[in-house]
């Protein structure tokens, strides 16, 4: 037996030295490099699976039955209570294994699936109890996949002088310190196939080279993102990366209704935050899609003012996040003419706005259609901008404190 114990050491040690881990949104991924074996015996937990072994002659994964382990049953479930008097604690639910918590004791407690009964063990025999579940192999040597259970996600903090910083929550566990690397999308199980194995080699060399820790970067269509080095842990792990500064936004009372909208009375315009996703303006990195925290300074005090979405934005894009309703720009639809075709149907809006704001303010009307065509727009605010597309119309306007806008839409049917 200690032969067999010798041997299953070695292998734990040889396999997981290597400590590159991939993280799906829903799915970790050990990547192991294997040195030829001509008699692989790797200990896996309940949670992992092998999805991919690059060359064997043959594999199989195998459960151990605890039968390498010496241990002694002590209980049955009912009176396990009265054979641990002491306190103790759990330091693993599958399988089940008890410790007490005095730091004396030689024995951990486990409960044997097969016997029904509860048993105990030496301490240095805890590895080969939580490990139970084996990858068997011969003549292993390549690439080796292992999943687990890991998910990841994001959330963003804008503090008020336009500090930009992201924060990675990492939920499962690591065994060891770790090079991480989160993939921002789902994985599938057919995504480690043979065929695909030389084109997930080059993204590993994409990833290793990769020394813009945080910052995520776009390969082969796929957002990366490396954390550097990842310790240990067991739940969730949080790492804050500062992506820049952002030097100047504008806060913009916007207002959409779609193409069919009626009339609307006194409604208030949301507040978008519009910024630029450049180097010029402190930025210039691709923007995941996530949660964002906005904080304000009241005093001396900076607090947190708005929860909210910051939509994924590209390198020179523009950005808008959404602040929620506003309180001092409202507006007055009205449907003044509605007239059918075969082939389209045409509608004009007269829209009153009102800022009571004492200062001039930057706004956007939003008109959001189907094969939309701009026909005719008539205001007495100044329109700064201009943004006609097929599925959306975008006018921004400067209004004083008070405008009115006149404009006429065409919807062409898709069938003409």
């Amino acid at each position: 037996m200690k032969k067999i114990l010798l041997v299953f050491l070695i292998v734990y040690n040889l396999v997981f030295s290597i400590d590159n881990v991939f993280v799906f949104r829903n799915k970790g991924i050990i990547n192991v490099q294997l040195p030829f074996t001509s008699e692989l015996v790797l200990p896996l937990k309940n949670e992992e699976n092998i999805i991919f072994l690059e060359k064997s002659e043959f594999y199989k994964v195998d459960y151990s039955d605890l039968k390498y382990i010496e241990f002694l049953i002590v209980s049955t479930k009912e009176d396990l209570q009265n054979h641990l008097s002491k306190e103790v604690k759990i330091i693993n639910n599958n399988p089940l294994v008890l410790e007490r918590r005095d730091s004396s004791e030689k024995y951990v407690y486990f409960y044997h699936p097969q016997l029904n009964l509860w048993c105990k063990t030496e301490k240095n025999n805890l590895e080969a109890l939580l490990y139970n579940k084996r990858l068997i192999a011969k003549n292993a040597e390549g690439t080796l996949l292992i999943s687990k259970p890991m998910s990841w996600n994001l959330i963003y903090d804008l503090k008020t002088n336009g500090d930009l910083y992201l924060t990675y929550m990492i939920s499962g566990n690591l065994d060891k310190q770790s090079n991480v690397f989160l993939i921002d999308s789902y994985y599938q199980s057919d995504l480690y196939s043979t065929t695909n194995l030389k084109k997930q080699t080059l993204y590993e060399q994409n990833y290793q080279n990769s020394e813009n820790f945080g910052i995520p970067e776009i390969i082969n269509e796929k957002a990366v993102i490396n954390l550097g080095k990842v310790e240990k842990f067991n739940g969730k792990y949080f790492k804050v990366f500062k992506l820049g500064t952002i030097k100047s936004y504008e806060d913009i009372p916007s207002l959409s209704f779609n193409f069919y909208t009626n009339s609307f009375e006194n409604k208030f315009f949301n507040i978008y935050r519009l910024f630029e996703n450049s180097k010029d303006n402190g930025l210039g990195v691709p923007l995941l899609s996530g949660q964002i925290r906005i904080y304000e300074r009241y005093n001396d005090t900076e607090f947190i003012k708005y929860i909210s979405n910051l939509p994924k934005t590209g390198e020179n894009k523009f950005s808008e996040i959404n602040l929620g309703e506003g309180w001092t720009v409202y507006a007055n639809l009205e449907l003044i003419d509605n007239y059918k075709t075969e082939k389209f149907e045409e509608r004009t809006f007269k829209i009153h706005i009102f800022n009571t704001e004492n200062t001039k303010r930057k706004i956007m009307i939003s008109i959001s259609g189907n094969n939309l065509e701009l026909r005719r727009i008539n205001s007495s605010m100044e329109i700064s901008k201009k943004i006609v597309l097929k599925d959306k119309i975008k006018l921004y306007l400067i209004i004083d404190k008070s405008g009115v806008l006149d404009i006429s839409l065409r919807s062409n049917h898709k069938n003409n």
